[in-house]
């Protein structure tokens, strides 16, 4: 693993060139880790493909026992996608509500409804590979411009002293005939290069600081110049849990026997539906002439036979019960070892709250880990930003909304709670807690103009 101390000895007091090549080898070495490979994995099952089903080579035994690839049987490689359901039921059940903060300013300095939907994004990257990044810089406007970073194209540097993320480099390339950006960030500021298709390397911006500014002397000529940096480094991780590891890791084995299973059996649906029994075909002896025989009768639907030969076709029915029982037990094994919820176990009627409840609460656990990441992840963009404030997350409520709508308006009827708290619980069960303070006012407003029109009448 290369440090941030390995960083800095290999490109202060170097030349330009050994500087350049060691960036790149940087970025190789952690192509070549672990994290990065599950990473790109992970990657691939959000997307619905599975790289262990799309890397398999079914084989087989020749009469002669030799074993060799089956180039003639179906190989299905259809692939689940129940890690994505996971990690985007997770995320949304912590974070689509929004961040609540204490003071308006912080919301409106964020860009409230952007910056919840970058750090929803930013959950899902840390859930789905272990951690994420995000890049804190201002743009040519001097205003918030947070850049989101994976494993996948950002190779962090930690301090090999205390674990701290202290530089980390950016690559990017949109395919093998462009070349790649390189941004190299370090706490004093960021460069930025580019790597042409010949492996070439040149400095396309030199290091500049993270805050920038239009004015010089209090003008504004229209050129942008270097203003200052943030008092911490401003690249942030964002993990997904206490380990620091992707949430793929424990799932990995028994959502490929999932995939492997369910393509089996596919496979032999297509290839075993009935086989031949061939009599009195001398010629058929050789295993390779039984195999062009089975292609042109798949191909012609039609062969020819000399007198006295024969052809029995035999029908085979695939036996589907097994395969449904260990699928239908991998899946509630992927989801009890998730925490997560099977919404179709609670779908089929009419349930209460306390059973709703009940059902999600493997998921609300799950979730507090995730929220503690997410708030130490919010509490240092604020600290890194200059921000005084406190994120407060609300998960969904999943609840059943008319029996406890109907509960609160009860409470409410009964004087047993005030108005203030049926409001803030209304509004948190309909998903729009961030607009309490907007209709508390409006409330307020109207007993306003109730007091004043019954003062009048009694005038």
């Amino acid at each position: 693993m290369i440090t941030y101390q390995d960083f800095i000895k290999n490109t202060e007091n170097v030349s330009d060139e050994r500087k350049k090549q060691y960036l790149m080898s940087v970025i190789q070495a952690h192509k070549n880790s672990d994290l990065y490979k599950t990473a790109v994995d992970a990657y691939d099952y959000i997307k619905g493909e599975n790289p262990t089903i799309k890397k398999r080579i079914k084989k087989l035994v020749t009469y002669t026992g030799q074993v060799k690839e089956d180039i003639w049987s179906p190989n299905n490689k259809t692939a689940t996608c129940i890690f994505k359901r996971f990690i985007y039921m997770e995320s949304q059940y912590l974070l689509s509500n929004g961040i609540r903060w204490e003071k308006k300013e912080t919301a409106k300095k964020l860009g409230a409804e952007t910056f919840d939907i970058t750090v929803r994004q930013i959950s899902k990257l840390a859930l789905s590979e272990g951690v994420a990044f995000l890049a804190i810089k201002n743009n040519d406007a001097g205003e918030f411009d947070p850049q989101i970073m994976s494993l996948r194209n950002f190779a962090p540097l930690y301090d090999e002293v205390n674990g701290a993320l202290r530089a980390g480099i950016y690559f990017y390339q949109i395919d093998s005939e462009h070349p790649t950006s390189l941004v190299v960030f370090e706490e004093d500021g960021y460069t930025t290069y580019i790597q042409q298709t010949d492996g070439s390397i040149e400095e396309k911006e030199s290091k500049h600081t993270y805050i920038r500014t239009k004015e010089k002397g209090g003008v504004d000529d229209g050129k942008i110049y270097d203003g200052e940096n943030y008092p911490s480094f401003p690249v942030i991780p964002c993990y997904g849990n206490s380990l620091h590891q992707s949430e793929l890791i424990p799932l990995r084995e028994k959502i490929d026997a999932y995939d492997m299973i369910q393509n089996d059996y596919i496979d032999r649906l297509e290839d075993t539906q009935f086989y031949w029994i061939i009599r009195n075909c001398g010629g058929m002896d050789d295993n390779e002439a039984i195999v062009q025989f089975l292609d042109q009768l798949k191909s012609q639907r039609a062969v020819s036979l000399s007198d006295g030969s024969d052809l029995t076709p035999v029908e085979i029915h695939v036996p589907y019960q097994e395969s449904e029982i260990i699928l239908n037990r991998l899946e509630r094994a992927l989801y009890k070892d998730a925490m997560m919820t099977d919404v179709e176990n609670i779908a089929g009627g009419a349930v209460t709250a306390t059973q709703i409840e009940a059902s999600y609460t493997p998921l609300k656990i799950k979730a507090n880990e995730l929220e503690e990441c997410v708030l130490t992840f919010l509490k240092q963009v604020c600290k890194t930003l200059g921000i005084d404030d406190k994120p407060v997350l609300t998960p969904d409520p999943l609840i059943n909304k008319a029996e406890e709508i109907n509960n609160v308006t009860t409470g409410y009827g009964a004087g047993i709670i005030s108005r203030e708290y049926a409001t803030e619980k209304y509004l948190t069960i309909n998903g729009d807690i961030d607009k309490l303070e907007e209709v508390l006012g409006q409330l307020a407003a109207v007993d306003l103009a109730r007091m004043a029109g019954i003062g009048l009448a009694q005038e």
